[in-house]
Order: structure tokens, then C-alpha cells, then sequence
């Protein structure tokens, strides 16, 4: 998946622990989106994971949970957490339209119209 993920463009910081991430963080600051495999080798889990790194940031960090588990519980904890879901096998252009509608800008005429809609 990295390779592919350069291919489009996109600097890659991997991590194979908690730790390891932690520190990527510390050193890098935090990615504009977290790809997080459900399944870990340390005694969390991918959403576990994405919770402790989003502590570290006053925004809101978009996340993508990649597994093969299909159970409810793994799709209600992350619906709660807006931790969005795509099952393996990763297809790359479904992962790609992810992240684009994950990280892409909020238009500013849609900004102003929210506020106006908030206002009234």
C-alpha cells in the first residue's frame, strides 16, 4: 500500500507500534489523514490507536480504519468516533475517492453559507 500511496503523491510516515507512532508524531506532527490497519501487534486496536492520536491535536484528524472484520461492534465504535471504514481488500480507487472527500478544503461559498444558515 505505500507504494501506492507515493504513486499519488502522498508522503508516507508507517509506524509498526503504538510507540513507533507516537514518537512519528512527536518528531513529524500529525498526518492530514491516519490510515490505521484494525488489527495491531501491540495490545490496542486501530481505533484504540487513532483515539490516542488524536489527543495530540486541537483538529480533528480524518481517519480510515482498514480490516477484514465485518463485526457490528468494529463499525458502531467507529461510526462513533467518525472513523471512517473500508474493507479488505483495499481497493485503490474507492481508497483513493476516501481520502480525497476526507482531506479535501471546504469551499469558502460553503462555509459562508453555513454560517448564514447558523445565523438565522
Amino acid at each position: 500500500m505505500e507504494s501506492l500511496l507515493v504513486r499519488w503523491g502522498c508522503q508516507i510516515y508507517s509506524a509498526g507500534s503504538v510507540k513507533e507512532a507516537r514518537k512519528v508524531v512527536e518528531e513529524c506532527g500529525l498526518p492530514d489523514i491516519l490510515l490505521v490497519d484494525y488489527r495491531l501487534d501491540d495490545c490496542i486496536d486501530g481505533i484504540q490507536l487513532v483515539e490516542e492520536l488524536r489527543k495530540l491535536s486541537s483538529v480533528p484528524v480524518p481517519a480510515i480504519l482498514i480490516t477484514a472484520d465485518k463485526q457490528d461492534s468494529v463499525r458502531d465504535r467507529c461510526r462513533d468516533l467518525d472513523i471512517k471504514i473500508m474493507g479488505k481488500p483495499v481497493k485503490p480507487a474507492s481508497l483513493r475517492a476516501l481520502m480525497t472527500s476526507l482531506t479535501a478544503p471546504v469551499p469558502v461559498k460553503a462555509l459562508f453559507e453555513a454560517k448564514q444558515e447558523g445565523a438565522r
